[in-house]
């Protein structure tokens, strides 16, 4: 018969409780905000404390919050990047996104979205170190947050600069536009989800024709933004603002950057049906920004293709007459 030593079973279970308490503790410090108080906590070594080894923890709540203290630093200070893109550090977070647990792939997602925004260099890190396959298959996940939170990272590496964006439509297997157009038109999809995935092709878009032009010949991309301008359209209140004007915004923003890149591009944007949504929008709209960006939309396609200029300019007579 095995003895019981319950003595080893409470020394463990302290140290449990006391890295759960660590963590908890360090996240209520960050949540002040006190700059002096975050750059003492670096001196003192915390980010080491992190990635070695609480990001690795054998407790996924340890992890969790050790990956969102990494995200509040990361965000806050710029010493921080500096440690976690080191590729040993860098590893163990990218490890987490290959958690069986959702909320531990999530919070390492937070965390490299965080880092890919502070400088390019890191994003460029988060490339050599493997994020990039882990990512993709998060984006073809079932769960919906998992798949927004790679579809919000992966937006902030192609954000970081040109090279970045072709990387992770280039590397690794699977088809990252493909994807990103599945996730847009689940039924089951959020706004936040789609609002992500218009960012991507927005992000990849401002490279010049050539990467917008393989964005929408690739993908169903113009189309799956169009209809996030019509549905948030349909899902705003009167007189109302939040989520649906910001996709709104984001969507004919989105639209007016493919159509700025060519007019065989610009001709795809019409045949969306977004022409006569930006023209209800910079008629009807309550939002000043809703406005602005429809007007931009409608600007661009007009400039690029003569039909949609008359098109455009009977419906608005139409609708101040």
């Amino acid at each position: 018969m095995t003895p019981v030593y319950a003595h080893v079973h409470n020394a463990v279970l302290q140290y449990e409780l006391a890295r759960k308490a660590f963590v908890t503790t360090l996240n209520d410090l960050l949540a002040a905000g006190d700059p002096g108080q975050t750059d003492a906590l670096l001196r003192a070594g915390v980010v080491n404390l992190l990635h070695a080894p609480l990001v690795q923890d054998a407790n996924s709540g340890v992890q969790v919050a050790a990956l969102a203290a990494m995200r509040t630093l990361t965000q806050d200070t710029d010493a921080t990047g500096e440690e976690i893109s080191d590729p040993d550090a860098l590893k163990k977070v990218i490890a987490s996104l290959t958690h069986r647990k959702t909320a531990v792939a999530v919070a390492g997602c937070a965390t490299l979205q965080a880092l890919a925004e502070k400088r390019p260099q890191y994003a460029s890190a988060m490339i050599t170190e493997g994020a990039l396959p882990p990512l993709r298959e998060l984006l073809g996940a079932f769960d919906p947050d998992t798949k927004e939170a790679a579809a919000r990272c992966l937006t902030a590496v192609a954000g970081a600069g040109e090279t970045q964006a072709r990387s992770v439509l280039d590397d690794g297997p699977g088809d990252c536009l493909e994807l990103m157009a599945i996730a847009a038109t689940d039924p089951d999809a959020s706004f936040s989800m789609r609002l992500a995935v218009a960012r991507f092709f927005d992000a990849c878009c401002d490279y010049g024709a050539s990467m917008a032009r393989r964005v929408m010949l690739s993908s169903d991309a113009a189309a799956c933004v169009a209809r996030l301008a019509r549905d948030a359209s349909v899902a705003t209140a009167p007189g109302g603002l939040g989520p649906s004007q910001r996709a709104r915004s984001v969507a004919f923003a989105s639209l007016t950057r493919m159509a700025q890149n060519g007019e065989d591009l610009a001709a795809m944007v019409a045949e969306t049906g977004a022409v006569m949504d930006a023209v209800a929008a910079v008629t009807d709209d309550k939002d000043a920004n809703v406005r602005e960006c429809a007007a931009a939309l409608l600007r661009e396609v007009a400039c690029k293709t003569r039909s949609e200029e008359r098109r455009v300019g009977k419906e608005c007579r139409s609708r101040w007459s």
